[in-house]
């Protein structure tokens, strides 16, 4: 468990910024509201055109497996430990924390790729506990799926025509309330799909085929807590240089439109960018735009940077300008980045608070850091953020239906040993669990889910792929 940013990570975090994108910038920038959401547009060398000569009518679905469409394999179930004695100790006897009360700690599951070479992105959790990692090796992306209750497991992985070309790709995994939905395209033809599935990865229904013409792409899909989701896409004018929007649609459960795609923002630099939806069903969109640079980043005197909330119908506020944490380096040779949004946390009444990490003194600062803003719904402005926020950390999370929230503390300031707090809507810690089986320190930041999952994610020298999860861990019993 890491409280310090570790200053690999943001200069890597630069490197991808201003030299290209991953398949997701979010694992480094931005930890985001869980799910939290947010990508890039800087290039995607994936993103040159057809790779292959498979074709098909985009109208009719995604390529079958053996054409070169997604393919179904089994996977290795995770391990199941047994429950730990030690329960919850309640704080406080006050009736907003008697509605928190805990269920029963649930047993821990552990699991591992089996490829000691793979590289994992962040797990994600549904609104179950069930888990879905994304992972890379020599043969490309495979997405595991695993079952709460360690009963299943199966496999996606990227499909290939028969000389080995890609043809359809996994983007991103979406939870929702009960599985997931898995976004893809293909190259030729240029096509988007939505796939829903269970924990178990069995489809659920059939394929959505999103339209989105060349060069243009369906970026993700993030749900929407008033109900339905918010896709997200980049469009392009096809022209050199290229004018692009960030566009937003609000789709319902069944990923039916609600309206028309609605341009957020209009562009021609790179960029890096971030959607939310806030409890009230309000997009904010924040984005850091930078000219292209091969070579040293590009000063801050050519950055640029914009926040604006939408709706279902368009713009709900004209652009405005965020608060951007600014990396500085101790070395006169280094050079100053954006540190990124960092912790992205909704409030049940709307709008977002930020929190960001400090990183190793040693290498530099982040400014500002803590609890650095709240953006109120539907406001072209920011605020100071709530003030009780300052008994708690980045790690703080909401939880489903807004009931309260979830953190994590420390058990001693040089200690990696972990207590879990369930706090009320207030601000009052109510209950409390030191976790057992869970001192170490990990490369990645320990992440609470909104369904009140725990998830802690290692890395053992290549892999990063080692995984542990209480399911449901701070889950109110009602």
């Amino acid at each position: 468990m890491c409280r310090v940013r570790p200053v690999a990570v943001l200069l890597s975090a630069a490197a991808v910024v201003f030299a290209g994108c991953t398949r997701r910038v979010q694992s480094l920038l931005d930890a985001g509201s869980a799910p939290g959401e947010a990508g890039s547009d800087a290039g995607d060398a994936g993103d040159g055109g057809p790779t292959s000569v498979a074709m098909f009518d985009c109208d009719a679905g995604p390529p079958s497996p053996e054409s070169g469409g997604l393919t179904w394999h089994p996977e290795v179930l995770p391990g199941v430990s047994g429950r730990q004695q030690a329960g919850w100790v309640a704080s406080s006897t006050d009736p907003e924390c008697v509605a928190l009360s805990p269920r029963s700690v649930p047993a821990q599951l552990s699991w591992a790729v089996a490829d000691g070479g793979a590289a994992c992105d962040p797990a994600i959790i549904d609104g179950q506990g069930d888990l879905s990692v994304a992972w890379l090796n020599g043969n490309g992306i495979t997405t595991s799926y695993l079952r709460a209750d360690g009963s299943a497991a199966a496999a996606i992985r990227d499909g290939k025509d028969g000389t080995g070309k890609p043809v359809e790709g996994q983007i991103a995994e979406v939870p929702r309330t009960s599985g997931f939905l898995v976004l893809s395209k293909t190259f030729t033809p240029w096509c988007n799909f939505v796939r829903p599935i269970a924990s178990d990865a069995n489809p659920t229904g059939p394929a959505v085929f999103v339209e989105a013409a060349f060069p243009n792409k369906l970026q993700q899909i993030g749900q929407n807590p008033a109900g339905g989701y918010v896709e997200v896409r980049i469009n392009s004018d096809g022209k050199q240089p290229a004018t692009k929007t960030l566009d937003l649609r609000f789709v319902n459960e069944a990923l039916l439109p609600l309206g028309d795609w609605q341009t957020a923002l209009t562009y021609r630099e790179n960029i890096q960018w971030a959607v939310n939806v806030d409890q009230q069903g309000r997009a904010l969109v924040l984005a850091f735009m930078y000219p292209p640079s091969f070579g040293p980043p590009p000063p801050p005197a050519d950055w640029r940077f914009s926040a604006r909330w939408m709706g279902p119908n368009g713009p709900l506020t004209e652009e405005f300008q965020p608060v951007t944490p600014i990396f500085t380096p101790t070395s006169p040779s280094g050079f100053v980045v954006f540190a990124g949004w960092g912790t992205i946390v909704p409030l049940p009444e709307g709008g977002f608070a930020m929190y960001q990490y400090q990183t190793d003194p040693s290498y530099g600062t982040i400014s500002p850091t803590g609890w650095y803003a709240f953006y109120p719904s539907r406001q072209a402005a920011t605020e100071s953020p709530p003030s009780w926020l300052q008994l708690y950390d980045g790690s703080l999370r909401l939880l489903a239906n807004g009931q309260g929230y979830a953190a994590i503390e420390p058990q001693g300031p040089n200690s990696c040993a972990r207590t879990v707090l369930l706090v009320a809507a207030s601000g009052r810690t109510c209950f409390t669990l030191a976790l057992e089986g869970a001192d170490a320190c990990n490369a990645f930041p320990d992440t609470l889910w909104p369904d009140g999952s725990l998830v802690l994610q290692n890395a053992d020298g290549h892999s990063s792929c080692l995984i542990s999860w209480w399911p449901g861990l701070a889950r109110p019993a009602r």
